[in-house]
């Protein structure tokens, strides 16, 4: 498999390399290192590279299976969503003897705070 990637330079002392989203991978490098290290610190890592393109590729294909949601269907959603989960979190809270704050539902682009 060809990899492609892009090489960004800095002060850094050590070379590192990610997986973009784009499939390309990213090599961090300190300045002055040639063209032949990091081809020999990407052969060294492409067990890792390989792996790691798999898993975004699964991934890809598993939410293209899917498929998108229309606009009406996740104006339903949210408004599923408002009237039942206020009941259950002030169900739960009063169960376990907390108070909470506000509940927003919100369409969010990124999984802030994930581990995944």
């Amino acid at each position: 498999m060809k990899i492609t990637y892009v090489i960004q330079k800095s002060r850094r002392r050590s070379i590192s390399v990610s997986v973009m989203t784009d499939n390309r991978v990213l090599v961090k490098a300190p300045y002055g290192t040639t063209e032949r290290t990091v081809q020999e610190f990407l052969l060294s890592k492409k067990d890792w590279i390989t792996k790691h393109l798999e898993k975004q590729n699964r991934e890809e294909e598993k939410a293209e299976s899917l498929g998108l949601l229309s606009a009406d269907e996740i104006k339903q959603i949210k408004k599923q969503a408002q009237k039942i989960i206020p009941q259950r979190v002030e169900y739960w809270a009063y169960k376990i003897g907390v108070t909470y704050g506000r509940i927003a539902i919100r369409l969010q682009s990124s999984r802030w705070g994930s581990l995944k």
